[in-house]
């Protein structure tokens, strides 16, 4: 089951209006379990776990980026802590992990190298 369809299970069309952040952490925790059917969290699987639950967080855009970040980072630990079989994922990398996503959404960073300069590197044009 992908992002998309457990925000269509899980999430009203409208916002809730008073939640406060345990609610958020609580909601991320239930679709991170479905997300990984309640197997463990592996770095393997980390990104695809953590881009999933970025993108369920975005259903509600009263809360701020900071916000966000810390509830994702939350709502990862309990998991870790309910699954003690994941604790090969270190958790010292996620918030970097969490900016660096951030950063590739925004355009801030790119993926893609300009071919041509490369080449001029290694003497090749």
């Amino acid at each position: 089951m992908d992002a998309k369809e457990l925000k269509e299970v899980r999430f009203n069309d409208s916002e809730p209006t008073v939640v406060g952040l345990d609610k958020y952490v609580d909601i991320l925790y239930s679709n991170l379990a479905e997300i990984l059917n309640s197997d463990v969290l592996t770095p393997l699987n980390i990104t695809m776990a953590l881009l999933s639950t970025m993108q369920i967080i975005e259903r509600f855009p009263k809360l701020k980026g900071k916000e966000k970040k810390e509830i994702v980072l939350h709502a990862i630990r309990k998991y870790v802590n309910h699954h003690p079989s994941s604790n090969s994922v270190d958790l010292n990398l996620i918030p970097s992990m969490i900016d660096t996503m951030v950063s590739l959404d925004k355009g801030e960073i790119t993926i893609k190298i300009n071919t041509e300069s490369c080449l001029k590197c290694f003497g090749c044009s």
